[in-house]
Formats: structure tokens, sequence, C-alpha cells
């Protein structure tokens, strides 16, 4: 009760006491909480949350297509502005129906570093947010997707490393890609070059550093 009482936003406080009532039959699904309580989340979260519960009955191929088919779309949905001529002069195909990935790796080269040059200029913190639901739905079927998925996931990867920040890159997406390279190490020999590269491109994004960040 005292830890309650020092969320200073009244709305806010109301919210939780209401999600941590002991009676499970006293709290309210997910979707009535963003109903009543709609001022308090991102705009982003009502169609968030309707994505996310399409994903229930899909298989861990069939996820990441969906999200990685949807990508654009949920970006532009966290805030992240997709129209930008310099961020998408270049195509980006996605890997996961492609027969050379390693052609469209070059290919989005250009165009994946100015996205990163546009990013720098945005509140990414706002977007971040969105970012990191889809990073902890896509890192929780990295090891267990074909590769071509595999593949799909990284491209992800990379792209939303532009908007998070050092915590989330040390601390969820570098572990997830290491896990491809130690043992047992992924079978594919493209997953783990591009696995590499990626680790390669977020680790020279990384800012500050900590001793907390020690052991990865």
């Amino acid at each position: 009760e005292y830890g309650i009482q020092k969320i200073e936003n009244l709305r806010i406080r109301e919210l939780v006491t209401h999600m941590i009532q002991l009676n499970p039959t006293d709290r309210f699904y997910a979707g009535k909480y963003l109903q009543e309580w709609s001022a308090e989340f991102p705009e982003y979260f009502s169609t968030l949350h309707k994505f996310i519960y399409e994903l229930r009955e899909l298989d861990p191929d069939a996820t990441v297509k969906k999200i990685t088919e949807n990508f654009d779309e949920l970006l532009k949905s966290f805030g992240a502005n997709l129209s930008d001529p310099q961020a998408l002069d270049e195509p980006k195909p996605s890997l996961f129906q492609s027969d050379d990935a390693l052609i469209l790796l070059k290919k989005n080269s250009l165009a994946l570093q100015r996205l990163s040059d546009y990013a720098q200029t945005k509140h990414k913190s706002d977007i971040a947010e969105g970012c990191t639901i889809i990073l902890a739905i896509l890192c929780a079927m990295l090891r267990n997707v074909k590769s071509g998925s595999k593949l799909s996931i990284l491209e992800c990867l990379q792209t939303m490393d532009h908007y998070v920040d050092d915590y989330c890159r040390l601390q969820i997406i570098v572990p997830y890609i290491v896990s491809l390279l130690t043992e047992p190490a992924d079978p594919s020999a493209l997953v783990r070059a591009f696995a590499i590269k990626i680790l390669t491109a977020i680790l020279l994004n990384v800012q500050l550093f900590t001793t907390h960040d020690g052991p990865v």
C-alpha cells in the first residue's frame, strides 16, 4: 500500500491498484484496461494489443512472418517517420522470402545507414518503448525458428537498434544474437555470418558501457 501511494499520478495509481486486486474476478482483461485508462497508455497500445492478440494461434515461423510483413506499419505506429526519403530511397525487401539474402544485405546497407542518421534526430524514447515489446517477441522466437525466419529477425533487430538505448542493446539484443554464435552454434553459415554483421553494427552504436554491462 505504501509503495502504491508513492505513485504521483492519480490515474496510474488507480490503474495499478485495480490490477493487483487479490480476487482475480475483480480485475479487468487487458482490452478493458485499455478502454478505461486509454489516456494513460501510448496511442499505439490499442492497435498493438489487437496485433499481438492475433499472434496467439500462430507457430513461431508464422509469427515472425506476420511481424516482418507488418514491421514498417508497427514502427510507424510507434512514431517512426518511415516516409523520410533519405531513409527509404533504397528498397527494403524481406529476407524471409529471399533466395539470395547476401545480395539483399548489400542493397540494404546504404538505406540502413541513412535510417541510422535520421533516427538520431527523432525522439527515440517514444519509439523505443514500442520497439522493446516487439523485440521481446522476436528474441523469444530466435532459437526456435527456421534459418529464413532468423534472418528476418536479425534484419528487424538491426533496424530497431537505431531507436533503442544502450541498455536495450546490451541486455536484450546482443545476448540473443550471441546465442546464435555460441555452443550450440546455429547450423546455418549464412545465419552465423549475418549475426556477426549485425552484432558488429549494433556494438558500433553503443555510446556508454557501464560496469553493470560487464558480463555482456
